[in-house]
């Protein structure tokens, strides 16, 4: 690789003193004017170069190396001084009797042609004037060059960064290109030293083929990747004449995918409540970020304040406002896939949302309502909503009841006061009117009442032997009752309640032995609104 001629040099310092004492004095051709002459008249010579320069070619960073030339003159009175010039500009100063240029560490820009200048000189020059020696006024040739010489400094093969690993899908085509400092000869012709490159898959060196261009070179090009392909071992060798070195491993990969390992579900909520969608998924390669697109109805959903949030996320927060129109049958799914691989989507599962909605009340409470001690009464209310929950509430107090209605099946004045339901489910509460109920005090029948318009009729039979029927047709509507009462006003049986209407015939039985009811005279008393009338009818046993 290198030219070494340390063996060679005192053989050449040798041979070039030898040539000083044999060479016969010579001289420029023509007379001498003393004008050209200080003080020594001493004739002119020719130099004579012995020995050229030789090329060097050595690693970056070596050590003591050297270029030189010898060179003599032809009149041995006489010396010889040197000075090397480098890529055509000056390198050196002027040194005498030895032409070598030392380096004592090589670097990479001390590369160039270098090419030694030399002349005679007398060496017992003096000025008559008094000046000072100097190398060009003791001259007594002419310049002679030396060949020109290259010093090469090889640098060492070096990667800049590290190969990037890929991703394809089957049947693409990749192209890898290394970073690397790597390097020829220098100002030389027919360059020898270029760094070697070789690309492997593991062990394997890789060889140009129908599918690889460039095995051997910094770009490397692999067509119709195939699932063989596929390693986690690549990576690629430079070899140069300083050293050999390997690249990081690097890899080929199948294009990632997406897999969703949970999937949103449908969610419910209240008007103006928010509620989320949530998907989980994973890439099948790591370190790919995912990127997400919330669709509703196959339409892509943007970020709006009031309405969405998170459309691009793995989360989509939807503010449940009438806003949206929706109607409930609304389906919403999420797209995803690798970032910078779109076309590798995958599509969750649809899923809906339940708009819940606060309690209305269709059907509210009386204001007022009124019955008679040991009667029975029924507060009703109807209301729409789900999971509805009711809270009756009398005079400020929890009745614990948690029905549409509220039934009294024997009033008495205690049940006298305010009556309110408060209904509630998930999104919210409402309050009925607050009624209020009227008991009367029980009229006690004692005797046969005269005709009230409520058309009572006597039964019959009369007296009752077992069964017996009863007629009214009252000429007002409303929640009639048909009781039998004892001689002392004690309920013994309720005949008939319900509500009527005008001029309606009611007929009703008496079975004196399901009543079991003894022998007497007994009332029979019908109320509708605030109208009675009473009859008195016998039992026989």
């Amino acid at each position: 690789m290198k030219t070494n001629i340390l063996q060679n040099l005192s053989k050449l310092a040798i041979l070039a003193l030898c040539l000083t004492f044999t060479l016969p004095n010579a001289s420029f051709a023509g007379d001498i004017d003393d004008d050209d002459y200080d003080i020594d008249m001493r004739p002119p010579t020719t130099t004579v170069i012995i020995a050229q320069p030789s090329d060097v070619v050595e690693c970056v960073n070596s050590t003591d190396k050297f270029l030189f030339v010898v060179a003599a003159p032809l009149n041995r009175e006489y010396k010889v001084v040197y000075r090397w010039w480098k890529d055509g500009r000056v390198y050196s100063n002027w040194k005498e009797d030895f032409g070598q240029i030392n380096f004592d560490t090589l670097e990479y820009n001390m590369s160039g042609l270098y090419q030694a200048e030399m002349f005679a000189f007398d060496p017992e020059w003096e000025s008559m004037y008094g000046n000072s020696f100097n190398y060009d006024s003791a001259r007594k040739s002419p310049t002679v060059w030396s060949e020109k010489a290259n010093l090469y400094v090889l640098q060492r093969p070096e990667f800049m960064s590290d190969i990037p690993s890929a991703t394809a899908a089957i049947g693409s085509d990749l192209t890898f290109t290394i970073d690397a400092h790597t390097y020829g000869e220098h100002n030389m012709e027919n360059p020898t030293y270029w760094t070697q490159i070789d690309w492997y898959k593991g062990d394997v060196e890789l060889e140009d083929n129908e599918r690889i261009a460039g095995a051997d070179a910094s770009i490397m090009t692999l067509e119709n990747v195939m699932a063989d392909d596929f390693a986690t071992d690549y990576r690629v060798r430079l070899v140069g004449e300083c050293d050999t070195v390997w690249s990081n491993n690097f890899a080929i990969s199948a294009e990632p995918v997406v897999t969703v390992t949970v999937q949103p579900i449908s969610v419910s909520g209240c008007v103006d409540e928010v509620v989320q969608f949530t998907v989980e998924a994973v890439s099948t390669v790591d370190d790919i970020d995912l990127m997400y697109q919330w669709m509703v109805d196959g339409a892509p959903i943007a970020n709006e304040a009031g309405k969405f949030a998170g459309a691009n996320t793995a989360n989509l927060n939807v503010t449940l406002t009438t806003d949206h129109g929706y109607n409930g049958t609304e389906e919403f799914t999420c797209a995803i896939y690798p970032e910078g691989y779109p076309a590798n989507v995958t599509t969750t599962d649809a899923h809906t949302i339940t708009w819940k909605t606060a309690p209305m009340i269709t059907t509210d409470l009386d204001a007022n309502y009124s019955v008679e001690e040991e009667q029975a009464i029924t507060m009703t209310i109807a209301a729409d909503g789900e999971n509805l929950t009711y809270t009756w509430m009398k005079d400020g107090n929890d009745l614990n009841n948690n029905m549409d209605s509220y039934e009294i099946a024997s009033a008495t004045t205690d049940d006298a006061g305010e009556y309110m339901v408060t209904i509630t489910n998930d999104c919210g509460e409402v309050m009925t009117t607050t009624a209020i109920l009227e008991v009367t005090p029980k009229t006690v029948a004692t005797s046969v009442t005269a005709d009230n318009g409520l058309g009572l009729e006597q039964n019959y039979p009369n007296p009752v032997v077992g069964t017996s029927t009863i007629r009214f047709t009252s000429e007002i509507s409303g929640q009639a009752t048909l009781t039998m009462t004892d001689m002392m006003g004690n309920t013994v049986a309720n005949i008939f309640s319900n509500i009527v209407t005008a001029n309606e015939t009611v007929v009703a039985t008496i079975n004196s032995n399901d009543m079991n009811l003894t022998s007497g005279s007994y009332f029979v008393t019908l109320r509708i609104a605030d109208r009675v009338e009473t009859i008195q009818i016998s039992i026989i046993k």
